[in-house]
């Protein structure tokens, strides 16, 4: 065969008994002789009859297909059948879909509707992959599909492959349907309190995962077809299952059709009356309904994201004030939950210029403070590619020392953004708590660092100076903020955050201490004073022994130090045993 010397071939092949010839044939048919076709052919055909090895089977009906061969449709379905799930998937892409492109050609609507079975049930994984095959699915699958999300507990297991199937064909019909299965499930709910309803949350969930999958004009047409203008319900599902701007795991929607998103629109602000009409203790339903908003609506909509943040605030006063008079009821649980971060996002997200004036404003109020200060820096500073395994970016803060500081894209917004931080802290400075940091102080601070640390410094270093027993992630933050703007950290101000957490850890570190304690550290070598901070950071070693991985910060900071001290602390780290052990002491 390697020579093409045929004739030599034929010989040998016609020399064969049956069973040696079937075996050369079925592992060589491409290259067999043209002479010997037929027998070829009957060979390979008598293998499939008389073995029951079904994926042997499908490979050789596909080498039969490739020289030419026609009729192996029924062949070929049974052996995919027959075939167990664990060699379905390891057969993928080498036999299985070799086989479905060939069977779609005569019978798409059976490629269609197994492809879709073995999605659904997580035979075939990775659906993009396969889920081009599906081309239609019958209502009575669908149907079926839908069934097992409404009366099965997915909690242990995955209905990706479902949702996936589902979601591929989803009209607004089925967008309806299950918005009235899940208004069906919150009102059994909310009319039996009493009970606890885990199987009923647990469908919820499953069904909420489909429908956020839908495009977004499947979704609007469906809930538009489903509610009642002035019904909380409605509102209250159609709001849960709308919220997506605060949900890192789907994607916000877009609605392509003019008409549906003003309708859609029109429908979600005229609720925003009756969403503040409601209870709702917690603030979920104004969060949400805020969240919704936020994907449809036009800069304008902004004053209907302050109404509901006003009364959300409200709601939180009210709450914690009730709770102080004794109330152990929903008002008085639900003061201490927060949605600051989702209705901040939904402002984000409605109009990230016009938000400028609610984010400052916001500064004001201390349920919103922190939330606010933090969208500052999201909106305002220029954006770094992550590193791999790289905590703090040496070569950013070294640029910065040296005058090469990226700017932001509008100086002037984040020089108001740093004026309005300014203002917060000294109007929070005079509000001293016996010497403690007043709630928020330092979460300015920590903005304020990122947005103008060149020119604020001295502001920032004052606030983490103020002693406090559970901040040093917050210093921490606000310190390597300054030396990304290019400051030179005062070496007092990193000892005194290393001697205040070595004080509170010095009986017992948790989880969150133990990754914390090496990027303090890391602040030593790159301080205004590099050999005190390394003399500094060897005293911390010898009362904290950090081993292996932990040492990851600390050595890349000695290294970056550019300080010959941190040549000789480097030495004994690479000589101790133990340096190289995993472990925290």
């Amino acid at each position: 065969m390697w020579t093409g010397s045929n004739d030599a071939l034929i010989r040998v092949l016609e020399s064969m008994d049956a069973q040696t010839f079937e075996d050369v044939a079925r592992k060589n048919a491409a290259r067999m002789p043209a002479a010997l076709r037929p027998k070829t052919i009957a060979a390979m055909r008598n293998f499939i009859e008389s073995t029951t090895d079904y994926p042997a089977r499908l490979s050789t009906s596909l080498d039969l297909i490739e020289i030419g061969e026609a009729g192996l449709d029924g062949v070929i379905k049974d052996a995919i059948a027959a075939i167990s799930g664990s060699d379905l998937r390891n057969l993928g892409l080498h036999y299985i879909q070799p086989a479905l492109e060939y069977l779609r050609k005569t019978d798409p609507a059976w490629v269609s509707e197994w492809v879709a079975i073995q999605i659904a049930e997580r035979v075939l994984y990775y659906h993009e992959h396969w889920l081009p095959f599906v081309t239609t699915i019958s209502d009575g699958l669908v149907e079926k599909f839908l069934q097992r999300l409404e009366t099965e507990d997915f909690k242990h297991a995955s209905c990706e492959g479902i949702t996936a199937v589902i979601v591929a064909h989803a009209d607004a019909k089925l967008a309806a349907r299950i918005f009235a299965k899940v208004r069906e499930l919150r009102h059994k709910m909310e009319a039996e309190t009493s009970q606890r309803h885990e199987f009923e949350w647990q469908v919820m969930r499953q069904l909420a995962t489909v429908f956020r999958c839908l495009p977004g004009d499947v979704v609007a047409a469906g809930v538009l077809s489903s509610v009642t203008g002035g019904d909380p319900l409605d509102l209250k599902v159609a709001a849960d299952l709308l919220s997506r701007v605060a949900r890192p795991d789907v994607d916000w929607l877009l609605i392509a059709d003019d008409e549906l998103k003003v309708g859609f629109r029109a429908y979600l602000k005229s609720s925003v009356d009756l969403v503040l009409q409601q209870d709702d203790f917690n603030g979920e339903e104004k969060a949400h309904l805020a969240s919704a908003i936020a994907q449809v609506g036009k800069p304008e909509d902004m004053a209907d994201m302050v109404t509901l943040i006003r009364a959300d605030i409200e709601r939180m006063r009210r709450g914690r004030a009730a709770r102080m008079a004794g109330d152990n009821g929903p008002l008085g649980h639900g003061g201490y939950m927060s949605y600051a971060f989702w209705h901040i996002a939904a402002v984000m997200h409605l109009d990230s210029a016009g938000a400028e004036h609610v984010l400052i404003a916001l500064l004001r109020e201390p349920e919103y403070l922190s939330e606010a200060a933090a969208a500052m820096v999201r909106d305002c500073m220029p954006k770094t590619k992550p590193t791999l395994n790289q905590t703090f970016r040496h070569d950013l803060m070294w640029a910065a020392r040296e005058g090469c500081v990226p700017s932001a894209s509008d100086d002037q917004r984040r020089r108001r953004f740093a004026d309005a931080l300014n203002s917060g802290i000294k109007r929070l400075q005079e509000h001293d708590q016996d010497g403690k940091p007043v709630a928020g102080l330092k979460e300015l601070a920590t903005a304020l660092a990122a947005i103008d640390g060149r020119s604020s410094a001295a502001t920032v270093l004052d606030v983490i100076a103020i002693p406090g027993q559970w901040d040093h992630a917050t210093c921490l933050s606000a310190a390597e903020r300054l030396l990304m703007a290019g400051i030179v950290l005062p070496a007092t101000t990193a000892f005194a955050l290393v001697d205040s957490f070595l004080e509170r850890t010095e009986k017992w570190m948790q989880d969150s201490d133990k990754y914390l304690l090496p990027r303090i550290l890391a602040l030593c070598p790159i301080v205004d004073d590099p050999a005190a901070g390394i003399a500094k950071l060897r005293d911390a070693l010898s009362t904290r022994r950090l081993w292996g991985y932990s040492l990851r910060e600390i050595v890349t900071a000695l290294g970056e130090s550019r300080s010959d001290a941190a040549v000789d602390l480097l030495y004994e780290l690479a000589s101790a045993p133990q340096t190289f052990n995993a472990g925290i002491n």
